[in-house]
Parts: C-alpha cells; structure tokens; sequence
C-alpha cells in the first residue's frame, strides 16, 4: 500500500539529514502532538490531510519528489447501453474500497444511473454545474473508502454547449487534475455513446475498461469502440491505454461461449482479456433498487465474489 512506501521514503530522509528531528518536523507541519513519530513506528497511520501539511515542509528541507501521488484514472466504457457498465464501476469501486484504496466515482452518463443507485439525485451540485463553470467538481461522501461525483440529465444538455467552447475534451480532465491526490483511483462511469462525453472521459484517463455482454451486437460494435480510443489516443491522450475487456451480464449459454473466444481469438493478442467474468445474477438489481453496495445488502454476496475475482487479476496486472 501507498502508506508503507510513504513511511520509508520519510524514513530515509530523516536517516540522510541526521540534523532534522522528527518532533520538530511534526511541530513545523502543524501535526498533533508525536503524531508523526507514531507514524513512522507503526502505531498509526498517513491520512491525506497529514500528507497535505508535511510534504511542502519535508521538501523545503531538501526531499525530492512527492509523497502524494496521483489517483489512477479509469473510464469504464462501452457505447452500447445495458451491458452492466455502470454496475461493473460500482463492483469495482466496491472492492477497492474494502481493500483500503480510496476511490472516487465520477458519474459521467446522463441519465444518471449510478447516481441513483446510490440515492444521491437530490445533491445541489451535479458534475454539469462544474464542467463549464468555475465550480470545483463535486465530492459526496457516499461511504468509507467511497465518494462520488453525481450526474442527471443536466450533463445531456451541457454536452452540445460543449461543442462551441475551447478545450470542451480538457475540461474534465482540468477538473480531475485538481482533486486527483485525494484519492488512489478515479473511476468513470461513461455513457453508453461515442460522443463529445465519452471522449473527455477517455481524455482524463490512464486507462480504459471495456465492459462487454458476449453477445453479437456488443461484438460489432467492439471494434468501434477500439477504433474510437486509439484515435484519442493519437489525437488527445498519448498515455492511454487499454488495461482490458471483462465479460459482464454473462449466461451459461452456448452464444456467450462462441462470442467469447471469437473476443480473445481476435483481440486476446494485443488487448488483456480478464478470465474473471461477471455472470448474471439477479442479486445485483435488488441491491441497485434498495440502493446498497453488494456487502450491505448480503455479506456473502457472490456477485461480491465475483468482483473480488476480478479486482484481484486486474491488481496483478499492474
């Protein structure tokens, strides 16, 4: 985990400048009381705002790089509608967060799903407010490890203003810019299109995630979609990359087998194809109309399980 690495490289840097105490710097950067020394023993623990007050201070004295890092920021994408897109960011949200990451969903589709799901539609300040406007973007704490940047209709209306403004595909990008070291992922909820939307999430990201049902016409339109990132790629965000395609919304039958091993005998060589898949499970629209993650509705949910399966080859990629 990041704290431990946060640990030692503060270690270190006491170990090379013998004329520093850590009473001292803990006093200098505004810390409680031993706080620091604490830390560095294994009593406690980094939160965010003690990394905000003692890094400028350890670098005034001489430390070199950062001890925040930036959130990893993945889209979640797929231009077709219904394939457990937004069902697949809040699984994925989930598990992160239980495993102690600090994540940050971003609502990006207009209809608003996810915002829904987590009874969050009432909030003064959509992701729409903050797009064209000075606004920061919203953060809604929605439980530990979890918050959200919630989306309504609003976001359909400000895409075709975005179409005349300057830098429409950065302003998402400049809005996640300034938040990103609060957090240790950002994941995005794209809408099920091609459009101005989807291309300024995949602006603003790492890395992209292809949700995709094995069925026919997610199959013609995969390529598309391929088609569309590398473009971006090219054009906008050199960085990008594909991490991979999951198989969601998956039924013991016949059709998903063939579309599936056409997926990995076409794509398998140059695209990760996660072997963790998501099946259908109809424990999955009772949690989303009682608006609760998987663990809070069950604690032994399978498609918790399922999840977990597929964060942990997805960690192992990285």
């Amino acid at each position: 985990m990041k704290t431990e690495k946060q640990k030692q490289k503060i270690l270190e840097f006491f170990k090379s400048n013998p004329s520093l105490t850590i009473d001292g710097i803990n006093k200098e950067a505004g810390l409680p009381i031993k706080k620091l020394g604490k830390i560095l023993r294994g009593i406690s623990n980094f939160s965010q705002e003690d990394l905000i007050k003692i890094e400028p201070v350890l670098i005034k004295y001489g430390m070199n790089g950062t001890l925040i890092n930036e959130a990893k920021i993945i889209s979640i994408a797929n231009h077709k509608g219904g394939v457990g897109k937004t069902t697949t960011t809040l699984g994925f949200a989930e598990v992160l967060a239980i495993k102690g990451y600090k994540v940050l969903i971003i609502d990006f589709d207009p209809q608003g799903n996810l915002t829904q799901i987590l009874n969050k539609q009432d909030e003064p300040i959509m992701v729409s407010n903050a797009i064209l406007s000075e606004i920061n973007i919203p953060i809604i704490e929605v439980q530990n490890n979890i918050w959200l940047s919630p989306s309504d209709i609003g976001l359909a209306e400000i895409e075709i203003e975005l179409l005349s403004q300057i830098g429409s595909e950065m302003r998402l990008k400049a809005k996640l810019k300034s938040v990103s070291k609060q957090f240790d992922y950002i994941l995005i909820d794209c809408p099920p299109s091609l459009s101005t939307l989807t291309v300024s999430a995949l602006n603003a990201s790492n890395t992209v995630i292809i949700a995709m049902q094995p069925e026919a016409s997610s199959m013609k339109g995969l390529n598309t979609l391929i088609d569309r990132i590398i473009q971006v790629q090219k054009l906008l965000n050199s960085g990008l990359k594909i991490d991979g395609i999951v198989f969601t919304l998956v039924r013991k039958v016949t059709v998903h087998d063939v579309i599936k091993n056409e997926v990995k005998l076409i794509y398998g060589q140059r695209i990760h194809v996660f072997d963790s898949e998501i099946k259908l499970n109809a424990e999955i629209p009772k949690t989303q109309i009682s608006q609760s993650l998987l663990k809070n509705y069950n604690k032994n949910s399978d498609s918790y399980i399922m999840y977990e399966n597929f964060v942990n080859e997805y960690l192992n990629l990285i």
